[in-house]
């Protein structure tokens, strides 16, 4: 044998073994779409998150008024912020991240998934949402939560005076360090070829660990979604996200 022969052979090996490979990517792609809507992959799907205020505006402060503390963990002693006039929870840099990594693998690098503050998409039905947080935080949740199409679930009030879901009349709280969160989906009933997802939870750890849920078992859970609406309720140890674990499913009919 020839050495271009040889090299040409070396060539189409090599580029059978690329194609093969590449099948296992456009399935897991065509589920990922098929699962979270036409949108994923466009500029109509947005990852939303809830960015909140403190009451005492920063342009009414006086120096040395401090709205928040830094801890330095005693390599200084703590000192005192005024701090940015929005601010985020350190769940949603756990969140955030989960969310990119996974859909990095699908989308093109020039076009990452669109992540915006709840009140930038008041108004906007006409796409596929992931919200994270609860109606408590998340405006866009709570939108949701209050379409007549939502009958998984309300925020409510439990019977010591806190927060708590209740999911078809089965109540869940915080307990035993246990946060509870919800993943839901529901098709979107303005614009049906789009999609809207929650994932909240009653305190932080419930919103991180179902979105680390939803990301680290898409899998699982595309399969046993069956193209259908559905709650699924998520325990999480609180400050262990890669504890979520499913303790019910409910699915439409």
């Amino acid at each position: 044998m020839g050495v271009l022969e040889s090299i040409g052979i070396r060539i189409i090996m090599d580029v059978g073994k690329g194609a093969i490979k590449l099948v296992p990517h456009a399935i897991a792609k065509q589920r990922v779409q098929k699962f979270f809507g036409k949108s994923v992959f466009g500029d109509d799907f947005y990852i939303v998150i809830d960015p909140y205020e403190h009451p005492i505006p920063r342009s009414t402060m006086r120096i040395p008024q401090n709205r928040y503390v830094k801890k330095f963990f005693g390599r200084k002693p703590d000192g005192g912020l005024i701090g940015e006039d929005k601010v985020l929870g350190s769940c949603h840099l756990r969140t955030i991240n989960y969310a990119i990594s996974f859909f990095a693998k699908f989308r093109n690098p020039l076009n990452p998934i669109k992540i915006v503050f709840d009140e930038d998409v008041l108004n906007i039905w006409d796409g596929g949402f992931l919200c994270i947080g609860s109606a408590d935080s998340n405006i866009k949740t709570y939108d949701i939560e209050k379409l007549k199409e939502n009958n998984f679930y309300s925020l409510s009030w439990n019977e010591n005076g806190g927060r708590c879901f209740d999911v078809r009349g089965t109540i869940y709280n915080i307990e035993n360090n246990e946060d509870v969160g919800l993943l839901i989906k529901l098709r979107n009933p303005r614009h049906a070829e789009h999609a809207l997802f929650l994932c909240q939870g009653l305190g932080e750890w419930g919103s991180s660990g179902a979105v680390y849920y939803l990301f680290h078992n898409f899998i699982n859970i595309y399969k046993s979604a069956k193209g259908k609406d559905f709650c699924k309720v998520i325990r999480t140890r609180i400050g262990s996200d890669d504890s979520a674990h499913e303790i019910v499913h409910i699915s439409e009919q």
